[in-house]
């Protein structure tokens, strides 16, 4: 198994994501084991313990909509994170997408949120180019799905996030 990171510095803001998730009403299956294949995948991810028993705790068997986001499901998270070549060897797990396709990430090193292109996830040439399309729009999951939820002026896509 991979050293998992230190959790300190890297708060989930659980208690934003349980409130949001009360006022949306739970999604289809929520909360709902994790396939075997997928556990197992998650157990070889660079995870904070944190993000894995979250992960583990918090997973819904569909996707569900929050704001301008929709969250995966727990297979959608593997399908699409591993469709993609630099994306976990960039520390990157996707957990979600915008409207327009862009991915929504956390960074497996920090536990931020953000936005990856989805115009260039093909044609990523290296993790580190991958890592520094990364756009930062929350610095945990709580916070981002109760800003997802709130806040007007939440981006809704990359583009959003990169000028604004």
């Amino acid at each position: 198994a991979p050293t998992r990171p230190e959790a300190r510095g890297m708060s989930l803001d659980l208690d934003l994501f349980e409130q949001a998730i009360r006022e949306i009403g739970p999604p289809a299956g929520y909360p709902s084991p994790l396939p075997a294949h997928v556990a197992q995948w998650l157990e070889g991810l660079p995870l904070s313990e944190d993000w894995h028993d979250f992960l583990h705790s918090h997973s819904a068997a569909s996707d569900y909509e929050v704001g301008p986001v929709t969250l995966y499901a727990h297979r959608s998270v593997f399908v699409q994170t591993t469709e993609f070549p630099h994306v976990v060897e960039s520390h990157h797990l996707l957990l979600g997408t915008a409207l327009s396709g862009d991915p929504l990430a956390m960074d497996m090193t920090s536990g931020a949120i953000g936005y990856l292109p989805h115009d260039r996830l093909w044609s990523i040439a290296s993790p580190g180019e991958l890592r520094s399309l990364f756009r930062r729009i929350a610095p945990s999951v709580g916070s981002c799905v109760e800003r997802a939820l709130r806040d007007r002026d939440f981006p809704a896509d990359y583009h959003q996030a990169e000028t604004g």
